[in-house]
């Protein structure tokens, strides 16, 4: 028995005709009858990427990730084409809270490959107040004393509370904890981001090396949680910046499952983002692989 037919090394998904043949007989007739071989398509599935934005400001831009190839296929290799769709309802004036980012097919297209969508969720952290300065203030603490300076009119003087004045413009340090500093920021830049980032405490403790973890803390003022129930931090830069080529960075808990909904992290920013977070929310201890060594790192809040 033999058999032939464009099912002979198929591989693409599609349909292809299985042809017998080969056999004979002195006492019969031998008639053959053909089958079908049917390859179906493998699924990939796309997702909405998380995003984050603080009230009134316009939406990030919407991305996406597709996972699910095989035999060692990518994006290109599956001659992908296309593209998803990605929408939200949300808008400027929507409140603070969370709003669905839909995915949907849109034109995406790959010959052996069919389509699943994951939605993703839009995060909306509460507008932090601010405090601005217009002219020169000297502001006394014992034993230091501040003097904000006088700045042009293309930059803004926000006053926030730093753990270390004597560290102006840096939201790190551990000496003198709640002495009121100031951080002078140029016209354009993002006040309400530096408002509440300069609230919170950054302290590298410890930087990673083969064979040892790293250690960061971080320090939440109680009157951030109680006005906005959220608040935002960037990684130090000595976490990321000696690592050379393309630097892959990921954050779970600490014993390796997702992070919670309400803490989010954006790796192209190197920045965490938390709202609504709940009682008993913090502490929380969380692992950041940077190009897959790890820091691990305490989030907790400060009366």
């Amino acid at each position: 028995m033999s058999y032939g037919g464009s099912s002979q090394g198929a591989v693409n998904a599609g349909s292809y005709a299985i042809t017998p043949g080969g056999l004979t007989s002195s006492n019969y007739a031998v008639t053959y009858a053909s089958g079908t071989l049917t390859v179906g398509k493998a699924r990939l599935t796309v997702t909405a990427d998380d995003k984050s934005r603080f009230f009134g400001d316009n939406n990030p831009a919407l991305t996406y990730t597709i996972t699910g190839f095989v035999n060692g296929e990518a994006a290109g290799s599956a001659n992908l084409g296309g593209a998803p769709l990605l929408t939200t309802s949300a808008g400027t004036a929507t409140p603070a809270g969370s709003a669905p980012i839909a995915a949907s097919v849109g034109t995406l297209s790959a010959r052996n490959y069919d389509f699943a969508t994951t939605d993703g969720t839009l995060i909306i952290l509460p507008a932090p107040p601010l405090a601005t300065t217009p002219a020169a203030t000297t502001t006394t603490t014992s034993p230091t004393t501040q003097t904000t300076p006088v700045v042009s009119p293309s930059t803004t003087v926000v006053t926030v509370a730093l753990d270390n004045p004597a560290e102006s413009g840096t939201p790190t340090g551990t000496s003198n904890p709640g002495a009121p500093s100031t951080i002078v920021l140029a016209a354009g830049e993002n006040q309400r981001t530096a408002s509440i980032t300069a609230a919170v405490s950054v302290n590298l403790l410890q930087t990673a090396a083969s064979g040892s973890n790293g250690v960061v803390t971080v320090s939440v003022p109680k009157e951030v949680m109680t006005q906005s129930g959220g608040f935002t931090f960037k990684l130090p830069d000595q976490m990321t910046g000696g690592a050379s080529g393309d630097v892959t960075i990921t954050a779970t808990t600490a014993e390796g499952s997702p992070l919670p909904n309400w803490l989010r992290f954006n790796a192209d920013s190197k920045t965490f983002v938390a709202a609504n977070v709940p009682d008993g929310g913090l502490p929380i201890s969380v692992a950041v692989f940077v190009n897959g060594q790890r820091t691990d790192m305490t989030i907790a809040e400060r009366g």
